[in-house]
């Protein structure tokens, strides 16, 4: 069986946690587990339409415009809700108080499907009455969270967004994802503004997978859970507390967006 990953979060523990998160699935599952990395979030679509894999955890845009390619579509459900909220982020000493104020800055994103790493805070600008296009001097991807943040840190760019919780009202969430991607350096960065909130990635199964053999893992992946003494890899990636049933509902306004349209299009060259 073939799972496909996003672009990962934490580059420094990419190579070691496929490889763990492999045995530990092959072991559950009770057959050979083969799990890949996607380079970016488009790549994600052409595997997926494409009956290249058998599962794939999507974002949120991707998901939205590939009910017909998949058998079942579950959803992380995290503090008992299935959305976040993301975050706007400077630098510590920046003296912006709103993203009214950011004009003329240079904008560091993770990919440009990606939603707390984009396109939240795309939409948090429109808000305001304004566009990304114009408000900033340049915009630029690195794809990864960890490399957008320390182009930030680095005084390359002078601000990004990062994922969060729904539930979190002093940030919580917010400060242990800066501290999980780069470290100490995370007290030298600080929340602008809370995006959001959005629905969470979704875990598919694609046509690939022979019907009987979807509705297994499906129930499998349904009856995992976090319990005290007991863990599962596949939700600790996921970070998620349980697997539940994905809300078709909940995405279908991502697909009125541009970043939606710009998901169609294949990022594989043009055979001729």
């Amino acid at each position: 069986m073939r799972l496909l990953l996003p672009p990962d979060r934490n580059q420094l523990a990419t190579h070691a946690r496929v490889a763990l998160l492999a045995d530990w699935m092959s072991d559950w599952l009770s057959r050979s587990v083969v799990i890949t990395v996607a380079g970016t979030y488009g790549q994600m679509v052409d595997a997926v339409q494409a009956g290249e894999t058998d599962l794939a955890w999507t974002p949120p845009v991707v998901f939205a415009g590939l009910h017909a390619s998949t058998r079942f579509a579950l959803t992380a459900q995290r503090q008992g809700v299935c959305s976040s909220r993301g975050a706007i982020i400077v630098r510590r000493h920046d003296h912006a108080a709103s993203i009214a104020e950011l004009g003329g800055r240079r904008a560091a994103w993770v990919d440009p499907l990606s939603m707390s790493g984009h396109l939240a805070a795309l939409s948090q600008i429109r808000r305001y009455g304004l566009d990304a296009a114009t408000l900033f001097a340049s915009q630029e991807f690195y794809g990864s969270y960890s490399r957008a943040l320390t182009a930030v840190l680095d005084d390359e760019a002078d601000l990004t967004s990062v994922y969060g919780q729904l539930r979190d009202t002093a940030d919580e969430s917010v400060r242990q994802a800066l501290d999980d991607l780069v470290g100490p350096r995370a007290a030298e960065l600080r929340v602008l503004e809370r995006t959001g909130p959005f629905p969470y990635d979704a875990m598919v199964g694609t046509l690939a997978l022979p019907e009987p053999l979807a509705n297994d893992t499906r129930d499998k992946l349904l009856a995992l859970k976090q319990t005290p003494g007991t863990s599962s890899m596949l939700l600790d990636v996921c970070a998620a507390e349980r697997f539940v049933p994905a809300e078709p509902a909940a995405y279908a306004w991502l697909a009125a967006t541009p970043s939606f349209q710009a998901s169609r299009r294949s990022s594989r060259p043009v055979r001729r």
